[in-house]
């Protein structure tokens, strides 16, 4: 009688375990939805921002590299330039204010840039003095690039902005 009873209880407490179970992998339903859904966000939001940083760092480059060409374009461009195509000398550039040839050449060379957040300034230098191109042979004509870099709205409404400058000396 004895072993009936102990073999009973044991079936009760199996029988509570088996419920139990059931009830703890009923419970954990949909848990794997909610996992991967805080999972992927997190992943997507990493590759966005990998990818805006690559962007970034690619606009960068360009300006650096838009302002040696500009001022490249610049410095065979003087006074006494004759036969180039593109404003041969360089013309409608103020001192200090934008240069619309230099800032249509820039534009030429731009890819995957937004070319209405480009600024291009220009000014010929000698000696301490600061004038409008055309500059005249032998003085130096610096080209200031600046791009403000608009960051990928969801994220951050936030700019950056972009500058650099190149200084050449002109040769005709």
């Amino acid at each position: 009688m004895q072993e009936d009873s102990i073999r009973g209880g044991q079936r009760a407490v199996s029988l509570a375990r088996r419920i139990l179970k059931r009830r703890a992998v009923s419970d954990e339903r949909g848990s794997a939805l909610i996992e991967f859904a805080v999972c992927a966000t997190a992943f997507i939001t990493l590759m966005f921002g990998i990818i805006e940083f690559g962007f970034a760092i690619y606009s960068y480059n360009f300006v650096s590299n838009a302002a040696r060409e500009a001022s490249r374009y610049a410095m065979v461009r003087g006074s006494t330039c004759s036969g180039l195509s593109g404003g041969c000398p360089m013309t409608g550039c103020t001192q200090g204010a934008s240069c619309p040839s230099l800032l249509t050449y820039v534009e030429s060379i731009a890819v995957g840039i937004n070319t209405t957040n480009l600024s291009v300034q220009a000014t010929c230098t000698s000696g301490g003095t600061y004038s409008a191109l055309p500059c005249a042979p032998g003085t130096a004509v610096q080209v200031k690039v600046q791009y403000t870099f608009a960051l990928f709205k969801p994220l951050s409404a936030r700019t950056l902005t972009m500058v650099s400058t190149s200084q050449r000396t002109v040769w005709q």
